[in-house]
């Protein structure tokens, strides 16, 4: 008789339940949802952590995303589109310095305009 496959079991029945996955490190984390009323006329703030990547979406076409550091001297973020639809644009901020950035949309006319800022887990 073989018991290697009974001396296996017993080992994983010795060390106990596996650690559980952090499925919160895997999944993007909602930081900001705002809806425009006036795209190109009002901002928005946030405050955006330099080691972290975030992901914007906007439910318009055709439209721009303006971000700048609320305070004199930082570095406004890297801004990547990288998706424009015919009802959709998404963007990847990458900032360079921890600190509060105001969100503006340019074009995409006058409608409002939905924004979502998803935190990533990781560079992309």
């Amino acid at each position: 008789m073989n018991v290697a496959p009974l001396c296996a079991l017993a080992l994983l029945v010795m060390a106990g339940p596996l650690p559980a996955q952090n499925d919160s490190a895997r999944k993007p984390v909602r930081v900001l949802t705002h809806t425009f009323a006036s795209p190109g006329r009002e901002f928005v703030r946030v405050r955006l952590i330099s080691s972290e990547t975030y992901r914007v979406q906007v439910n318009r076409a055709q439209v721009r995303l303006e971000v700048r550091p609320v305070s004199p001297g930082v570095q406004p973020p890297r801004v990547r589109e990288i998706f424009h639809g015919e009802k959709l644009s998404v963007f990847l901020l990458e900032p360079r310095v921890s600190a509060e950035y105001e969100i503006r949309l340019l074009g995409g006319g006058d409608r409002p305009a939905q924004l979502t800022v998803d935190r990533r887990d990781g560079k992309p």
